[in-house]
């Protein structure tokens, strides 16, 4: 019922807010989903060897499709580099993925074995055992049973509204969402367009002229691939959108499938798909939801791996007990849970490769969360491998070996994108590290320059202020004009994660408030602060937050215990709701800033699915089809069709370096015209948010470009109704002799 409800709910407000949504959400959906199907049928025989399928069948299927995206991205980036990546290729990779997972259904004869199906009801027939659920012997008139119902379709309700504007958003073409994010401008500028020029160029090579190419790149090779199999990058956009929403929903849904099953899991499905920054960043093509969900299944594997051993520990402890005092091994009957009901044979040795295995797929998962994004190498790979080393109490040696898994899976999952750095610049972590490595295109000078642009504000650089900072960014704050305004991290995470904290099992708490305190840590540490650097917290948050409704009820005080437990659910489950409500409204009030900028809901309405509007609106695809255009200031080129060569304002222009050095205006219009280029663009608004935040070129003023104007070079004047504001378009002239300054 609660998932009919939610379905019913989410078509709904879909349809309301524009039935135009639809075509895209099931056109390029279908694609979307025939890329996650591959990517289960090439995960399930990984997982199944590496243990993962004996959990239950939710933990399965994400572990499942989090290492097939894993093998799809480093497949995609292999056979790129190699220069044979096109349409058929993309085709027959995803055909290959789903006749695998077909032809591992029909090898387990519809689980005829029923190692995934009885794992599944074991764990939730051990859930009553072990506190993890709400009791279903409980009397009928207690709160929890009355509300139960209501709360549920409460909740479905709520988490209807996010989904909705996640998918929204999706179907909106990069660009128009939203403006705190510079209207996806980072899609814009690397994420999309450095895929597009490895399909423009038909191979994945070094971009000397956008650094950002050359971070880590496990979500932008699923984008590419998409292109390929679009055909096109611009048909490719909202596809690469709904994969990642599609991330989005994988990863609250691998939050549940590692939570116990009942009111826990229905509460870390809430308090995880009513945060907003999911719906946010969700919806753009960009790679933090890839690296939530990456990160989620990781930390599932290694709760699961730290509670199974520690049932192991149990179980051994209690059967030494039972043969010292009965000379022989008491039966699993009477020492509780065995591991042979979880799944486990019951010899340690065997115990000790299934738990090596999870190790070495946790340590994957992670590894391909660092290969989203490099912070998530420290938030994630490395942050959450000491955390899990911490809080596993084992012997010296399991832990060594079980440790040593972990690196090497991670190291396995990373290495694509080290090497590849490697080959192209000579460093493995291009951009940074130069002092150490070096690197191809890259200077000390650009170091300093990135190092100053990532600072936080000098107002803001001392702890106190850091913390100050921290706070605004994480709860939210005053803006400039006196009003208060939420985080997009939503008001309840934090209080859920810490009165969970109280009720999560010793092994669990103590990972996940490691993992969280570190990822603060460097957060505040290391980076300029933008909240949206921190989202890797919703994993640890959420997991803590759903163990605040875990029960703590047995068989022998089922009634006395259960009044405490129906005092404390309706509370925290009342506190979830008004979160999810609140988050619904900051949402809510987000788009409809937005809409009010796009001159209205209905001007908004008019661009899903509308990818040619900026297409034609650019002022670059006005010029002459043969055009060659050098852009200045503007990264942000996805939809310019003409060729041309743009810079990140980190990366070097030589152009700019030349006018730097004192070459004379006609020396620089002589460079140009010998490299081909037709057309000079100066994007002047940029260029002066650039020179005011990260710095920019000081030879680039309105008087220099006259100057150039002076020896040769032509204003254009754009077509009526085309063109960006502050946009100046000059015409090399070719072949004619250039004029010189002076008498």
């Amino acid at each position: 019922m609660p998932l009919l409800v939610f379905l019913l709910a989410t078509v709904a407000i879909v349809t309301l807010l524009t039935p135009r949504a639809w075509p895209p959400l099931v056109l390029d959906g279908l694609l979307v989903a025939g890329v996650l199907a591959s990517a289960a049928g090439f995960g399930i025989w990984p997982s199944c060897w590496l243990a993962a399928a004996s959990r239950g069948v939710g933990q399965w299927l994400c572990a499942a499709i989090a290492l097939g995206l894993g093998i799809i991205g480093t497949a995609t980036l292999a056979l790129g580099m190699a220069g044979v990546l096109h349409r058929g290729v993309s085709w027959a990779i995803v055909t290959a993925g789903i006749l695998a997972g077909i032809v591992w259904l029909l090898r387990r004869g519809r689980l005829s074995d029923g190692t995934v199906l009885r794992s599944e009801a074991v764990h939730r027939s051990d859930a009553h055992t072990h506190g993890l659920r709400s009791p279903q012997g409980a009397p009928q008139s207690t709160p929890i049973s009355r509300l139960a119902d209501a709360v549920q379709v409460a909740a479905s309700l709520i988490v209807a509204a996010p989904t909705a504007i996640l998918l929204l958003g999706a179907c909106l073409p990069p660009g128009v969402l939203w403006d705190f994010e510079a209207r996806g401008y980072d899609a814009l500028e690397y994420h999309l367009q450095a895929p597009r020029e490895y399909f423009d160029a038909g191979r994945i090579q070094f971009l000397p002229h956008n650094v950002y190419a050359s971070f880590p790149q496990q979500m932008e090779m699923l984008y590419l691939l998409l292109m390929h199999l679009k055909g096109n990058p611009h048909a490719a956009a909202i596809a690469a959108q709904l994969l990642h929403a599609a991330c989005a929903a994988l990863a609250v849904l691998a939050l549940g499938a590692w939570t116990p099953a009942g009111w826990p899991r229905r509460f870390a499905w809430l308090v995880a798909a009513t945060t907003p920054w999911l719906s946010v960043l969700g919806c753009l093509a960009y790679t933090e939801c890839g690296m939530l969900f990456f990160a989620a299944v990781a930390a599932g594997l290694l709760t699961s791996q730290l509670r199974n051993s520690d049932l192991a520990r149990s179980e051994s402890a209690l059967a030494r007990a039972a043969r010292g005092s009965a000379g022989e091994l008491a039966p699993a009957s009477a020492t509780g849970p065995s591991l042979a009901r979880l799944g486990f044979p019951a010899r340690g040795g065997r115990w000790l490769a299934d738990a090596t295995g999870c190790a070495l797929a946790a340590g994957l998962c992670a590894g391909f969360a660092g290969g989203c994004k490099y912070l998530a190498i420290a938030f994630v790979t490395a942050a959450l491998g000491i955390a899990w080393l911490v809080a596993f109490r084992a012997r010296g040696r399991v832990r060594v070996m079980h440790a040593f898994a972990y690196v090497v899976g991670a190291a396995l999952a990373l290495s694509p994108w080290l090497l590849r750095n490697l080959a192209f610049t000579g460093n493995p972590v291009y951009p940074f590290a130069y002092a150490l490595f070096g690197g191809q295109e890259w200077s000390e000078a650009q170091a300093l320059q990135w190092q100053r642009g990532h600072r936080v504000p000098q107002d803001s650089d001392s702890l106190g202020g850091r913390l100050a900072r921290a706070a605004r960014e994480l709860l939210g704050g005053f803006d400039p004009k006196g009003g208060f305004h939420l985080s997009y991290f939503g008001p309840a995470i934090f209080v859920l994660a810490a009165v969970g904290t109280l009720r999560a099992p010793r092994y669990g708490a103590t990972m996940l408030w490691i993992w969280a305190a570190l990822i603060l840590a460097g957060w505040i540490a290391f980076t300029h602060m933008p909240s949206r650097f921190a989202v890797p917290l919703v994993v640890p948050l959420t997991m803590l937050a759903s163990s605040a409704l875990r029960y703590d009820g047995n068989d022998a005080g089922e009634r006395r215990r259960s009044r405490p437990y129906a005092t404390r659910a309706p509370v925290l489950a009342g506190l979830a709701l008004a979160g999810g409500v609140i988050g619904d409204l900051l949402l809510a009030g987000t788009l409809r800033r937005q809409a009010e900028q796009w001159h209205g809901l209905a001007a908004l309405r008019a661009l899903v699915d509308n990818t040619q509007f900026f297409l034609d609106a650019n002022l670059v695809n006005a010029l002459p089809s043969d055009a060659h255009v050098w852009i200045v200031g503007d990264a942000a080129v996805f939809y310019v069709q003409r060729r041309c060569r743009y810079t990140v304002v980190f990366s070097r222009d030589p152009w700019l370096e030349l006018a730097e050095r004192g070459a004379d205006p006609a020396a620089s219009v002589e460079w140009l015209r010998q490299r081909g280029i037709t057309h000079v663009v100066f994007a002047w608004s940029e260029i002066d948010r650039l020179r005011s935040t990260y710095g920019f070129s000081p030879a680039v003023t309105h008087a220099w470009v006259a100057q150039l104007v002076a020896v040769g070079l032509q204003p254009v004047k754009p077509p009526p109704g085309v063109g960006r504001i502050q946009w100046e378009v000059l015409a090399v002239p070719a072949g004619s002799p250039l004029r010189t300054q002076g008498p």
